[in-house]
C-alpha cells in the first residue's frame, strides 16, 4: 500500500469508528476555501452539540505515535480551516472542538488499533 492508500482506509476507518461512538460524520476531506492555498479537513462531525474537527493519522505500526504528526504548523492550519468551515456555514455560536484518531494498523488485513483524543489540542491563531 502507497501513502494515499494507507491514509484513504484509515480515514474509512476513523469515519466508522466515530459513527459508532455516536458522532454525525457531515464532511469528509474538505478542500481549500477560496482565497486558502493549502490544508483539509479529515473529517467533520457532530459529537451531541458540538463540531468535532477531525484530524485522521494512520500508521503501519507504534514506532512513532501518529499524535506526534501534529505539529502546531498543522494545528494552526486546522485552526484556519475550521475557522472557514464555521464562517461559511454560518455556525459562528457553535461550540468547535479539535480531534485526533491515531490508527495503527499492525499488518495490511488485520485489525486496527484506534485511539480518539477529544479535545486534542486548543485553536492555534
Amino acid at each position: 500500500m502507497n501513502n494515499k492508500d494507507i491514509g484513504v482506509s484509515g480515514e474509512a476507518e476513523a469515519s466508522k469508528y466515530l459513527e459508532k461512538s455516536g458522532y454525525s460524520i457531515i464532511d469528509v476531506n474538505v478542500r481549500p476555501f477560496p482565497g486558502m492555498r493549502r490544508g483539509e479537513i479529515d473529517i467533520v462531525a457532530w459529537d451531541g452539540e458540538v463540531l468535532c474537527i477531525v484530524e485522521v493519522k494512520t500508521r503501519l505500526s507504534r514506532r512513532f505515535d501518529a499524535s506526534d504528526a501534529i505539529t502546531v504548523t498543522k494545528r494552526r492550519q486546522l485552526t484556519r480551516l475550521a475557522k472557514a468551515y464555521i464562517d461559511k456555514y454560518r455556525l459562528n455560536n457553535t461550540e468547535c472542538r479539535f480531534d485526533v484518531m491515531c490508527i495503527y494498523n499492525r499488518a495490511e488485513y488485520s485489525p486496527s488499533d484506534i485511539e480518539l483524543i477529544r479535545g486534542a489540542f486548543d485553536p492555534v491563531y
